[in-house]
């Protein structure tokens, strides 16, 4: 890091759902791939499956059921970017049009949110802080 003008820059992202409440079921996280990010096919879980629709450069986590007493939900995988000239000074998208639906069973009430987009603004790496604008060699 930075990311940097002709240089791939690989990120992990992960996403985690913590529960102390109720038991949830139908939890999907799902976000869209700008055109400029690729999907590397590396990814690691500790609970539902993860897939890739490329046609529709969507990623998408599913996991049947939660447990109110919470667990290990987590699920992490690997995009890419390649800056361009065009890219200079920017901050770069990496997932857009977040979105996390879920059924908590005990009220029956569905649960959706929009998340935030992610960018190369890692506010939660303390490592990355400062480096998020796209560079040149």
């Amino acid at each position: 890091l930075p990311p940097t003008i002709g240089i791939p820059t690989n990120y992990w992202v992960v996403w985690s759902v913590e529960n102390f409440g109720n038991d949830l079921t139908g939890t999907t996280m799902g976000a869209v791939l700008p055109d400029n990010v690729v999907w590397l096919d590396t990814k690691n879980l500790l609970s539902g499956s993860l897939h890739y629709f490329e046609a529709e450069r969507k990623v998408m986590w599913t996991i049947d059921k939660i447990d109110k007493k919470g667990g290990e939900n987590k699920a992490r995988f690997e995009i890419a970017i390649m800056p361009t000239e065009k890219d200079l000074g920017k901050t770069i998208s990496l997932l857009i049009d977040t979105k996390f639906r879920t059924r908590d069973v005990f009220c029956g009430q569905d649960i959706d949110l929009n998340l935030k987009d992610i960018t190369t603004d890692l506010q939660y790496d303390m490592m990355a802080k400062g480096k998020s604008k796209v560079v040149n060699q």
